[in-house]
C-alpha cells in the first residue's frame, strides 16, 4: 500500500464489492419483474457505490487504529490519502459501479478536532458520478452526484500540494501542512496556517483612497496585519504592523501580510486598487445653427456639449460619465427658442462622473436678425437656399423636381407636419424646410410577346416594388420572365423596384422547347418526346412529336417507335409518323414490282409487265403474238414463227424464252402462223409442211386425179 501504511497480507477470492454488488442485484432480479428492472438496477449502482466509499473508509479507519499511517494527523490537521494507495481485501480496486475512478480527484480525509477523527471521502470517475467530500455519517445514495457543478470542490491532488489550493471540510478550510512529508503520497493539511486569509477591496469608482480588508478564516484572533508595496515581507519588529484589519490606499499594487500571535509572517497576497478617480470632469458647450461668433439666435440653435471629462489623471484612471445636463434638463442639448431668447443668455452645464465628482462649464448665447433658410429637397433637386427676416413673410419659394413624384410643398420638420408657404411668419423655430413628395402611378402593360396572358395591365406606384407579375403561357415555349424589351433589356422580377417615370410595357421572353421535347400551354419545362420520337423545335403537343421511317419500312402500332419491313409486292417511301399515328405499305402498280423493303418499286424492263403486287423481276412478262416467240432471254423481241410451225399468243416471263412448235402431219403453215392450217380433205402431208401445196394424196394404182385439188380418183 505504497509509503503510507504497513502492508497488510493479500486474500484471494471475491472482494466485497464484488460480493455486495452481486447480492444486491440478485435481490433486485427476485423481487420484482423485467419490466421495472432498470430502475432498480440503478438503486442497487447507487448503494454498491456507497458501498464501496463505506469500505474505502473502513480500510482508512482500520489503518488508523492498527497505527498504520506513516503521517498523523494532529489537532487542527487532516490526512489526505489517495484512494489508489487503499488496499481492500488484498486488492486495488479502481472503479465504481459506473466506471473507472480518477485516481489524481478520488481519496479519503482524515480529519483531527481536538483528538476526535472525523472520515471524509471524495470520489470521482469517468462517467461523471461523484461523492463530493461527504463525511461518512452523512454517507447514503443521495451523496452521489453526476455530472455535477459541485464536483469541480474535488480538487486535484497535485494542485492542493503545488498550488496550494483548498479543502473545504464541512466549511473549515485546509491548506496543504507546513509539516507535510515531501516525498509521501499523503498529504497533510492544516486549518491554521497563516496563509488562510482572503484580501478584499471595493471594485466600484470612488474619488477617494479605497479600503483594504484582510480577513482571517477558520475563526483564528489574535494576528496583525501589514500592507506593503512590496512583495518581500516586512520584519516583525516594523512598527507599521497594526491590529486594525483596515488600510486606506490610493491607486497602486499592494501586498498583504499577516503576522501569528508567535511571530511567523505569512507571504504576501497581492491587490490591486483601480478605478480611483480625484479629478474633476472637464466640459465645455457649443451653440449650433445659424450663427455668428458673436451672435446667435432662434428656434433651431441647439446648445450642446463639445466635450467633457476628456481630463487625463495620472496612472490614466478615469471613470467615465455618469450623469450630465444642461440647466435644469438632464442631457447634452438644450434648444433655444426664438421667444425665450434674451441678448447674452448664459447657459451651464454640469458632468458628474462615476466617482461622484462633478464639473461645470458654461456659453453665452446672443441673437442675429437675418437668418438664411436652407432647402431640403429630401431627395429631389433645383433649390439650395433662402434669406429671411425676423418676422416677416417668408416670401416665394423655389418649387423642386424629383423624378416619378409630385411636389407637395415645404414643411418646417422631415417628419413633415407643419407646412410652410409664401406667408407662413418666419420666428426663427426653424431655419431648414423639407420637401414633401408623393409618389406617382404609372401603368404597366403587359405584352405577352407571342404568348396569352390574363392581366394585361396593373398600376405600380413609383420606388415601390412591381409586386405580383401575371404568369403568361405559350405552347412549344417556357416562360423565361418580364423584360423591359421584347429581346434582351432588363428583367422585372416581383422584387424590382420600379424606377420607370411613366407608362411602360413589360414584354415576355420565352425559351423555345428544343428539337426533341415539347411544351404544353402554362408549363414550366419542356417534356421530352417519347422514344424513338423527336420533333421541331417549338412543338405544342405530344402528337407533335414524330418519327423519321426509313424508305421500305412502316410504323404498325401507334405510338411504337418500331419501324417494320414492306413486305415484297410493296413499297414505302421514306416518311414521317406522327406519334399516336400508324403508317401502312403500297401495293406495286401493274408493271413494276418489289422486293422485301422495297422503298420504291421497280419498273419491269421494257417490253415486259406485270400485274400488281409483283414480288420479284422474274414475275415481270410480256405477251406474245400469234406466230411469234421470244427466242432470248430477256429480250422484248418477238421473232417470228418460220413456216411450217406454229405459237399460239402466250406469254413469257423475264429471263425466259419460248419456241415454236412444228406443225402435224397432214396440217401446214405459213411464216408466223399461230396455228397449222388442215391439208384439204383427202389430203395429208408430212408434219412440218409449209404451204397448202405440201399436202399430198396417195393414188391408188390404176387410179388418176383427173381435176386438181380434187380428191377424187378416177380410174383408169
Amino acid at each position: 500500500m505504497g509509503d503510507i501504511m504497513k502492508k497488510l497480507k493479500g486474500k484471494k477470492g471475491f472482494t466485497l464489492i464484488e460480493i455486495l454488488t452481486a447480492v444486491i442485484i440478485l435481490g433486485v432480479v427476485a423481487l420484482i419483474g423485467i419490466s421495472a428492472i432498470t430502475d432498480y438496477i440503478e438503486m442497487s449502482r447507487k448503494s454498491a457505490f456507497v458501498a464501496t466509499a463505506n469500505s474505502y473508509i473502513e480500510e482508512v479507519r482500520s489503518l488508523k487504529a492498527n497505527n498504520s499511517l506513516v503521517q498523523e494527523p494532529k489537532n487542527t490537521e487532516a490526512l489526505l490519502i489517495p484512494i489508489s494507495e487503499i488496499e481492500i481485501d488484498g486488492n486495488k480496486s479502481l472503479k465504481t459501479p459506473y466506471g473507472n475512478i480518477i485516481t489524481e480527484r478520488s481519496y479519503v480525509i482524515i480529519e483531527n478536532e481536538s483528538d476526535e477523527f472525523n472520515y471524509y471521502i471524495a470520489i470521482l470517475d469517468d462517467t461523471g458520478h461523484a461523492i463530493i467530500l461527504e463525511n461518512d455519517n452523512d454517507l447514503d445514495t443521495n451523496s452521489i452526484q453526476f455530472n455535477s457543478s459541485q464536483n469541480d470542490l474535488i480538487k486535484e491532488i497535485n494542485s492542493i500540494k503545488e498550488n496550494l489550493e483548498y479543502i473545504d471540510l464541512n466549511g473549515k478550510l485546509y491548506q496543504l501542512s507546513n509539516n507535510n512529508l515531501e516525498n509521501s503520497s499523503t498529504v497533510l493539511l492544516d486549518c491554521s496556517i497563516l496563509e488562510l486569509f482572503t484580501v478584499t477591496v471595493s471594485e466600484e469608482w470612488e474619488n477617494d483612497d479605497k479600503t483594504i480588508t484582510i480577513n482571517t478564516i477558520n475563526g483564528v484572533e489574535g494576528y496583525q496585519y501589514y500592507i506593503s508595496n512590496k512583495s518581500s515581507k516586512p520584519l516583525k519588529s516594523d512598527d507599521k504592523w497594526q491590529s486594525d484589519n483596515k488600510f486606506k490606499r490610493d491607486l497602486g499594487t499592494y501586498y498583504a501580510f499577516v503576522k501569528s500571535e508567535n511571530g511567523e509572517i505569512s507571504s504576501g497576497k497581492k491587490v490591486i486598487i483601480d478605478k480611483i478617480d480625484k479629478g474633476t470632469p472637464i466640459c465645455t458647450l457649443k451653440a449650433t445653427g445659424e450663427m455668428s461668433t458673436e451672435e446667435y439666435f432662434g428656434t433651431d440653435v441647439v446648445i450642446s456639449f463639445e466635450s467633457y471629462d476628456d481630463v487625463i489623471l495620472e496612472n490614466s484612471q478615469t471613470s467615465g460619465i455618469k450623469d450630465y445636463g444642461i440647466g435644469s434638463s438632464t442631457g447634452n442639448s438644450f434648444v433655444i427658442h426664438a421667444e425665450d431668447n434674451i441678448d447674452g443668455v448664459t447657459y451651464t452645464g454640469y458632468v458628474e462622473d462615476k466617482a461622484g465628482n462633478i464639473g461645470t462649464c458654461s456659453i453665452t448665447v446672443k441673437r442675429k436678425a437675418d437668418w438664411t433658410l436652407t432647402y431640403n429637397n429630401n431627395g429631389g433637386t433645383g433649390c439650395t437656399n433662402k434669406a429671411v427676416v425676423y418676422n416677416n413673410q417668408i416670401g416665394t419659394l423655389c418649387t423642386p423636381t424629383k423624378t416619378g413624384y409630385t411636389f407637395e410643398g415645404w414643411y418646417k420638420e422631415n417628419e413633415l407636419l407643419n407646412k410652410v408657404t409664401s406667408s407662413t411668419i418666419f420666428k426663427n423655430d426653424f431655419t431648414n424646410i423639407y420637401a414633401k413628395w408623393t409618389p406617382n402611378n404609372y401603368q404597366i402593360t403587359f405584352n405577352a410577346n407571342g404568348g396569352n396572358v390574363s392581366t394585361t395591365s396593373k398600376m405600380i406606384t413609383y420606388d415601390t416594388v412591381y409586386g405580383t407579375l401575371p404568369t403568361p403561357t405559350r405552347a412549344g415555349y417556357i416562360f423565361k420572365g418580364w423584360y423591359t424589351s421584347t429581346n434582351g433589356g432588363v428583367q422585372i422580377k416581383d422584387t424590382t423596384i420600379m424606377t420607370t417615370a411613366q407608362n411602360h410595357t413589360l414584354y415576355a421572353q420565352w425559351n423555345i422547347c428544343q428539337a426533341g421535347t415539347y411544351g404544353l400551354a402554362g408549363a414550366t419545362s419542356c417534356t421530352r418526346c417519347p422514344t424513338g420520337y423527336t420533333s421541331n423545335a417549338g412543338a405544342t403537343a405530344q402528337n407533335q412529336c414524330y418519327i423519321s421511317v426509313n424508305g421500305g419500312k412502316y410504323i404498325g402500332s401507334a405510338g411504337s417507335p418500331n419501324q417494320a419491313s414492306c413486305p415484297a409486292g410493296k413499297y414505302k417511301a421514306a416518311h414521317i409518323v406522327y406519334y399516336g399515328n400508324t403508317s401502312s405499305c403500297s401495293l406495286c402498280a401493274a408493271g413494276t414490282y418489289s422486293t422485301w423493303s422495297a422503298a420504291s418499286c421497280t419498273r419491269c424492263p421494257t417490253g415486259y409487265t406485270s400485274n400488281a403486287g409483283a414480288t420479284a423481276q422474274n414475275q415481270c412478262y410480256i405477251s406474245v403474238n400469234g406466230g411469234k416467240y421470244i427466242g432470248s432471254a430477256g429480250s422484248p423481241n418477238q421473232a417470228s414463227c418460220p413456216a411450217g410451225k406454229y405459237k399460239a399468243a402466250h406469254i413469257v416471263y423475264y429471263g425466259n424464252t419460248s419456241s415454236c412448235s412444228l406443225c402435224a402431219a397432214g396440217t401446214y403453215s405459213t411464216w408466223s402462223a399461230a396455228s397449222c392450217t388442215r391439208c384439204p380433205t383427202g389430203y395429208t402431208s408430212n408434219a412440218g409442211a409449209t404451204a397448202q401445196n405440201k399436202c399430198y394424196i396417195n393414188v391408188a394404182a390404176g387410179k388418176y386425179i383427173g381435176t386438181a385439188n380434187s380428191a377424187t380418183q378416177s380410174s383408169c
